[in-house]
């Protein structure tokens, strides 16, 4: 009897170990591990991990690595102390760095691991350096805000401009618009019919174009004939200016001829000295006779009295 009890309590112990193990193995398995994985943990301080939980994943170039094991926050340091558990068979370098980052649009986060350059590798429990990648919708927020705050101030300064117009559009100035209005359309009724009647009048015009192209072509063909009447006109006025020139310089030469003959009146009386004397003796005469009669003048002049 105490060997079916002993017996039994091995199977209630052996269960209990068992079922201890399954959850241990269920609980790892859900975080992410393998149940015959090796990892590794590492540290990071972050100042701030909104978002980011235990299990968050760790990720390498798009590729799950590991997860969050542990987050502590450090009040003498004001800073969070994460715990990473990363596979082992990834060798990181000692300046690498993690970040976190907005893994959905939801606003989880996750960690990201980025390789450094150096050829030391970290041992297990090293930290590495940590920071906080901006996410998705504080980047769009940040460049919403000041598109925003133009938009607010355009708005008001598009208030206030039309706060001024209506204020300086008075009821006069509203019915002088109207007016204005009136009449544009008025003109604009007056430019409709006068472009109706321009095109009632087309025919007409289309008869007068074709009139002045007939004019013009007849007028272009009788420039010819106009050509040669005036090249006529000019050889006649020519032969007329040739004829009186040759005249007038014919008789002009026959008057000299004639004056230079010494036998003619006018030859005489240029060649000889006796016309000249005598012209002198009579002048000199006269101017005697007239000296006579200014000193006695009753002797030469009689003047009787009936």
């Amino acid at each position: 009897m105490s060997i079916l009890k002993q017996s039994k309590s091995a199977y209630i112990g052996f269960f209990v170990v068992v079922t201890l193990v399954a959850t241990f193995l269920l609980m790892n398995f859900l975080k992410g591990k393998g149940f015959f994985d090796g990892s590794s943990t590492y540290y990071t301080t972050l100042k701030d991990v909104n978002g980011l939980t235990v299990s968050s994943p760790v990720h390498f170039r798009g590729l799950k690595i590991g997860i969050v094991e542990n987050i502590e926050f450090d009040q003498q340091k004001d800073y969070f102390k994460v715990a990473l558990n990363v596979s082992s068979e990834y060798d990181i370098p000692q300046d690498s760095r993690v970040e976190v980052y907005s893994s959905d649009l939801l606003g989880g986060k996750a960690l990201k691991l980025i390789y450094g350059t150096s050829q030391e590798i970290l041992d297990e429990s090293d930290t590495i350096s940590g920071a906080v990648a901006e996410d998705m919708i504080s980047s769009i927020t940040s460049k919403i805000e000041p598109l925003a705050a133009e938009a607010y101030t355009l708005m008001q300064n598009v208030n206030k401009t039309l706060d001024n117009v209506n204020a300086t559009l008075d009821s006069n100035a509203r019915v002088n618009i109207q007016s204005a209005l009136a009449n544009l359309d008025k003109t604009l009724a007056n430019a409709s019919q006068l472009s109706r009647k321009l095109n009632d009048m087309a025919p007409e015009v289309n008869d007068i174009v074709k009139n002045l192209n007939v004019l013009s072509k007849g007028l272009s063909e009788g420039t010819n004939d106009i050509k040669g009447t005036l090249a006529n006109v000019n050889s006649i006025t020519s032969q007329l200016s040739k004829a009186e020139l040759t005249e007038t310089l014919n008789n002009l030469k026959s008057l000299l001829n004639k004056l230079q003959d010494p036998n003619g009146s006018v030859g005489k009386l240029l060649t000889t000295d006796s016309l000249h004397n005598s012209v002198n003796t009579l002048v000199q005469d006269v101017d005697i006779l007239v000296k006579r009669i200014t000193e006695n003048p009753k002797k030469y002049i009689k003047v009787s009295v009936f």
